[in-house]
């Protein structure tokens, strides 16, 4: 895959998440306080704590597709789901602009995206 500080991939081995330029890798494990201490917690852009932690990190480009990452750390401070959204024309997906309209065209995007990978 390349320097992981150079390039943003998926290890398709274990599923660890390099984002560019980036120290922090994201998998399976990774702590709240690790994420807090690096380089990527100056992105997030929102926080929500419903128990559940998650934080909404500005757009990454992965295989020069640009996604909104959502980290969710459980109750015990370990990050349990990592969600992708895609950013279409420079917008990322929220529940005031869903519409199935809206789905179809992201999933015609991501579509044509896996299918470059």
């Amino acid at each position: 895959m390349g320097n992981r500080n150079n390039q943003s991939g998926f290890n398709t081995t274990n599923g660890d998440l390099h984002l560019k330029n980036k120290s922090l890798i994201i998998r399976r494990g990774l702590t709240i306080n690790s994420f807090i201490q690096s380089d990527l917690f100056c992105e997030v852009l929102k926080q929500d704590d419903y128990g559940y932690v998650r934080y909404y990190i500005k757009p990454q480009i992965i295989y020069e597709q640009d996604f909104v990452i959502v980290l969710i750390f459980n109750p015990d401070k370990i990050l349990y789901n990592v969600n992708l959204g895609l950013v279409i024309n420079g917008t990322f997906p929220t529940w005031s602009d869903w519409s199935k309209a809206n789905q179809l065209k992201n999933k015609r995007q991501l579509g044509k995206w896996l299918k470059k990978m």
